[in-house]
Order: C-alpha cells, then structure tokens, then sequence
C-alpha cells in the first residue's frame, strides 16, 4: 500500500484525486450494487469526468457522516485495542484507490465507519455485511494488503446506537480477483462509452380535454346537445394518438390518453342516463351516444393493448440485443484458445433484470449491469481457463493421450485441483508402464531361459546321441573285429583243410548245391569285405550265387550276406579252388 501523503477528506486536493483514482466507494456501483448510483451512472462520469451536483439531502447525509465518524472511529479503537488514524492510499501497483476511515500504525488492521441506517443495523445484528458496503470493504483489502482484519461500525456515534463486526481478511479475500474483474470490465466500457441523449422528465404532455357532455330535453321532446361537437373533437384527438410509442416520453403520453378516453366513455353514460331521466328514449340520440361511447372505449382498449405490447416488444429487444453483445463477448474469448477449448455455458438472467422494472431507463441499466457482470463472469472463467491450459502445457507435456477430456478439465477444476489431477494420472500411468514393462521383462527373461533350456536339452541330446552313436560304431567295430577274427580263424581252418586235401589223392567232389545257414545271428557281411578277407583273389555276387550263397540284403549297392555264412563261404571256395587245381593237373 502507497500511502498518499497531505489529503483530507473533502478537501480540493482529495476531490482531485479521486478524479483520477477507481475508489473504493465506487465498488458497490461497479458491481451493480451500490443503493445511489448505478453502473450506468458511473460510466458515464468516469468517461467524461463529470460529476453529479451533490443536493442539500445528500449533502447533510455526508455531513452527519463526517459528524460521527470520530465517535464511531473510537468505538472501532475499542473493539480492536489499537489506534486508527484516517489515511487515503492506493495499491502497490497503483491501479486502485481507498480513503480509509482508519488504518493502524503498522497497516495490519483497517477500520469502516458508517452513518446509522436502519436496513444496514439489521443486517449486521444478522451476521452480515451490508451488500452497499461489503465491495469498498472488500476494496480497503485489496489496497491494503497487509491488513488482517477489519472493524466494521455502522451507528450514531455512541456505544448503545451502534452495531459492529470484525471483518476477516480470509473471509473475503477471494473476491477481491472479482473485483479486479469487475474493474476491469468497467474499464473497458468506460472506454467504450459513446453519450447518450439526455433522458428528459418524463411527465405526460397535457392532452386536450374534450368538452363536457350536455344532453338535456325541452319540453317540445327537442333534443338540446353538443354531440356533434364533442364528436368531432373526439375523433380529432382519437387521429391525433401516436399508436407506436417506443419511449418514455410517448409511453407517458399514451398512459394519460388513455385516462382521458376513459373519462369520455363514462361522461357519456352519465349524459345518456340524464337525457333518459328527463324525457323517454329518443332512438337518434341514443345511436349517436353509443357510437360515440364505442369510439372512446375501442380506442382506448386498443391504446391499451398497444402500450403494453409495445413497453413488452421493447424488453424483448433489449434483451435479445444484450444476449447479442454476451455471445459476441464469449465467441472472442472462445477465439483466443485456438480452437482447443470453449467456454461452458456462463448464466445470464437478463429476464430476472428487468423484473418488475416500469421505465426504459431503469430497464436499459439493469441489463447493462447484467451484461457487465457476466461478461466478468466470463474473463473469470476464461483466464481460469488459460491458466488450466497452460498448466497443461507445461506439466502434462509427453502425456498429452492421457487428457482426451481437456475442454472437461480446464472448464471445470482448479489450478490446484487441475495439478493434482496431472500428477496423479501421470503417476498412474507410469506405475502402468513400469508394471507392463517389468511383466515384458519377465517374459524376455522367461523366454530366453526356456531357449536356453531347450539349447542345453539340445546339447544333451546331441550329447547323449553322440555317445549312442559312439557305443554303436564301438558295437559294430568290436562285431566287426570278431567277424574278422572268426573269417581269419575260418580261413586258417580252411587252409588247413585245403592243405590236407592236397595231400590227398582223390580230390573231393564239389557240391554246388546251396549250403544250409548256421542259426542266423543277424549279423551281415558286405561282398567287399568278403573280397578284402580273401584278397589277393575276388568273388563277385554271381560267384557266390554259383557256390551256393544268395545275398539276404542289400545296402544301396552293397549285397549283404549272413556273417554265419562265412565259414561255409571260405570252405566252398577251398573245395572249388582245390577242384579247379585238381582238374589242371590232370590235364
């Protein structure tokens, strides 16, 4: 708070500065509030920096204000134990102004004295703050930001006629954003402001009083009247009625015509039943009366209907103009978000306006009032908004699919609210991400011990098959040597018989029948190990046909014949070779 130094209240030098100043006393009117001025009022004198003349009542109201305020700035003193001293000041920033009834030595506590008024007694025997003063005071905080609380008094001046409450700065202390607000928008139609023609007096222009009504009879049964003549000036002022009023001033007029019309129906009832009194009906005059009497009664049940359903047409349009301007207003916000957001629905009674209200002046102005507050409104919600988005922006940034519902967000949480919401889903969805990454891992983990378990089950098995292809080839060698052991012990067996049969002189007679197998042990002898058995000589599988052996088996090319053979095999090549040997000799 800046205090401004050398003013007094009501001096020249305070008068001027409040010229220059938003001030606290004009809050009430800037929120549409305030029991003398309107909004509209104040508008104007802050665009054209003319002030209303103060009248004699105003002028004694401020007077017995002035008076008591000591008094009561002592009552203040008691109730808080500290002193107050008047100040004028404006905020840091500069932007708003307080004259202050009180203000401590340390600008921790402020003091509001008001003059005794019955309606404001009563709201604060309730609890409450008086609505017309509740926006200064909430002003004084706004200026003076270091005070805690504030002594509100209203009475005469002594201790049995006076009511009070302590104020506390947390109690009001988030409408002072509205205010601003609220300043703000009265700032721009104060820029905005056009003059407007001066709203006359509005009295009904005086409207021609029609002549009396005379209708009397003579003795002779002569009808004596001004009919004609009152007829004429009837008609006259009939033609003469604007039908189409549109402002107070024509409202007013048609208002009065239609009390002068009502007046011309019964003046000619009261003549007829006169002219009846005195003398039997006389059909002539009697047609002319009632033509007469229908001619004042339609017009003014038409006036009627038109003056009403004028002033309603006219509401209708001040309405509809205001709601115009309210969702021009909104679309420029709505503009200003890129597309990204809209405003949600901002209230705007302007029905509940102009309830009740007569004159287009008093209509005009509520609904200018209407359309302030919810145009504030409006800005409030917006830059609330803005904030929401920008919180957005920076906190949720990488995580925008997680905020599909934004315009469902920004419109309806707090800053702080919004924050935390961020956070929260931020963090659940990281705990989401860890949890779906750590399962993947697991899976991986999974995966590649079971790969590397069916390699290790592959590499036994190749192992185990290894070594099973090792003890087979091992088997089939050692079966092998045997054979080969048991072809060589053959053979020397059969050299042995071979030899004792070249001793002998008849050399014995050669079979070629198939010999009979040895018990088959299933083992099998290639026709090339047969010939390496016997080598240097050969047999081919057509010779061992010859001897007797047919081939059991085949592989690929190879004829296989019984191992068991093999003795019987050798012994019938000895006897064909020892035959063969004979049979040379002897030739």
């Amino acid at each position: 708070m800046k205090t401004i130094e050398g003013l007094i209240q009501g001096d020249a030098a305070w008068h001027a500065h409040r010229a220059t100043t938003r001030n606290a006393s004009d809050a009430p009117a800037v929120m549409g509030v305030s029991p003398y001025t309107t909004r509209s009022e104040l508008v104007k004198r802050y665009a054209t920096g003319i002030a209303p003349t103060v009248d004699e009542a105003t002028q004694r109201r401020f007077d017995s204000g002035h008076e008591v305020e000591p008094a009561l700035r002592a009552i203040a003193e008691g109730i808080a134990g500290e002193e107050f001293y008047p100040a004028v000041a404006v905020s840091d920033d500069g932007y708003l102004g307080a004259s202050f009834d009180g203000v401590t030595m340390l600008d921790d506590a402020i003091c509001e004295v008001k003059l005794a008024n019955r309606a404001k007694m009563e709201t604060i025997r309730d609890g409450f703050i008086p609505e017309g003063d509740r926006w200064q005071i909430v002003q004084q905080f706004a200026v003076c930001e270091s005070a805690t609380r504030c002594i509100y008094v209203c009475g005469d001046g002594t201790e049995e006629g006076s009511e009070s409450l302590i104020i506390e700065r947390a109690d009001i202390e988030g409408d002072i954003p509205k205010l601003i607000a609220a300043w703000k928008q009265f700032d721009a139609d104060v820029a905005a402001y056009v003059p407007e023609e001066a709203a006359p007096v509005v009295v009904a222009t005086p409207t021609e009083s029609l002549p009396a009504v005379s209708v009397r009879m003579d003795g002779a049964i002569a009808v004596i009247s001004n009919l004609d003549l009152f007829g004429d000036r009837l008609k006259a002022f009939v033609a003469g009625l604007d039908m189409k009023p549109d402002t107070d001033q024509a409202f007013a007029d048609a208002e009065a015509a239609v009390k002068t019309l009502k007046k011309a129906e019964e003046a000619l009832t009261t003549a007829e039943e006169s002219a009846l009194a005195q003398i039997d009906p006389v059909e002539a005059m009697r047609r002319q009366v009632a033509d007469l009497h229908e001619t004042a009664r339609s017009t003014r049940l038409l006036l009627e209907k038109v003056t009403k359903a004028r002033k309603e047409q006219i509401r209708t349009e001040e309405v509809a103009k205001a709601r115009a301007q309210f969702s021009e207003h909104v679309e420029a916000i709505n503009k200003t978000f890129g597309g990204k957001v809209r405003l949600p629905d901002v209230p705007a009674d302007f029905g509940g306006a102009i309830k009740g209200l007569k004159t287009l002046t008093s209509l005009r102005d509520a609904i200018s009032t209407e359309l302030a507050r919810a145009k504030i409104e409006a800005d409030r919600i917006a830059n609330g908004i803005r904030t929401n988005l920008e919180l957005l922006r920076t906190e949720a940034a990488g995580h925008e699919s997680l905020f599909s519902d934004a315009q469902q967000l920004v419109t309806s949480k707090s800053e702080d609210d919004l924050r935390n919401l961020i956070k929260t889903r931020i963090a659940e969805f990281q705990q989401r991400e860890q949890a779906r990454l750590d399962a993947e891992r697991a899976k991986i983990r999974a995966e590649e011990e079971a790969r590397a378990q069916r390699e290790a089950d592959a590499k036994a098995e190749q192992e185990r098959q290894r070594i099973r292809q090792e003890e087979q080839a091992k088997a089939r060698q050692e079966a092998d040597d045997r054979r080969r052991l048991e072809a060589h012990a053959s053979a020397e067996r059969s050299a042995a018989a071979v030899e004792s049969m070249a001793r002998s002189e008849e050399p014995p007679k050669y079979d070629a029948t198939p010999i009979k197998s040895a018990n088959d042990d299933g083992a099998r002898i290639r026709l090339g190990e047969l010939n390496a058995l016997i080598a240097p000589l050969s047999i081919s599988a057509d010779g061992l046909a010859q001897l007797g052996f047919e081939h059991v088996a085949t592989d690929k090319a190879a004829k296989l014949y019984r191992a068991s053979d093999l003795p019987r095999i050798l012994g019938a090549m000895s006897r064909h070779l020892m035959s063969a040997d004979k049979l040379g000799r002897a030739a």
